[in-house]
């Protein structure tokens, strides 16, 4: 199992742009191997395959409806930030020594404005280089690609309903996770400590904060 320290530090390595960890994702996001891993499982799946079709299905009506874009992908990286942020309790972590009141609070403010932008970086910096000769709409579209898609968001729902349900009442964003989760996964990961282990999720924050203050 993860400590507090190696999550907390994955958590600061995927908003750092010049990175080595982002660096990696950003050429790996998309990989042929486990792309075809999941075209391959797709077609071994046959108890899924009337679930596969209506996620297909799900996967046109994202592109058709305007959605499948990088404003989404902001969307969803700013959420997932913003819901860790939101369940940080300032006052356990200034009663724990990290820091007077004063400078954690003008931390936290600075982290917010800092941490709210990382959906316009990771679109600007990070897709570009992704998506180079595609177009969202065409990248769905292929078979692989699409199953990767799908059984990402599957995956997602089983092991966190909460994001997974808010994410497809959005419009079926759940379907673009696929693209941004080796980068936001250990956010959902201090998340899910929140609500299963607080007392971990209070020493990832206080490690995180340690790297992310000013």
């Amino acid at each position: 199992m993860i400590n507090a320290k190696d999550l907390a530090n994955q958590m600061v390595d995927a908003l750092e742009v010049n990175s080595s960890f982002v660096k990696s994702f950003a050429n790996g996001a998309l990989e042929l191997p486990v792309d075809l891993f999941y075209l391959g499982y797709s077609y071994l799946d046959t108890d899924s395959r009337w679930a596969n079709s209506l996620d297909g299905e799900r996967c046109i009506r994202l592109v058709k409806n305007g959605f499948a874009n990088r404003k989404s992908l902001q969307k969803i990286a700013n959420i997932i930030i913003d819901r860790y942020l939101d369940k940080i309790d300032v006052t356990k972590i200034r009663d724990a020594g990290l820091n007077s009141a004063g400078k954690l609070a003008g931390s936290m403010v600075a982290n917010r404005i800092i941490l709210g932008n990382i959906g316009s970086m990771f679109a600007d910096r990070m897709i570009a280089k992704m998506l180079t000769g595609f177009t969202f709409s065409s990248l769905l579209s292929l078979g692989a690609i699409q199953a990767r898609a799908i059984y990402t968001s599957r995956e997602l729902s089983q092991r966190d309903p909460e994001l997974y349900c808010y994410l497809k009442n959005l419009g079926n964003l759940d379907l673009l996770y696929f693209l941004l989760e080796k980068r936001m996964h250990p956010f959902e990961t201090a998340t899910l400590f929140w609500k299963n282990n607080r007392r971990m999720f209070d020493e990832v924050s206080r490690y995180f904060l340690q790297r992310v203050q000013p």
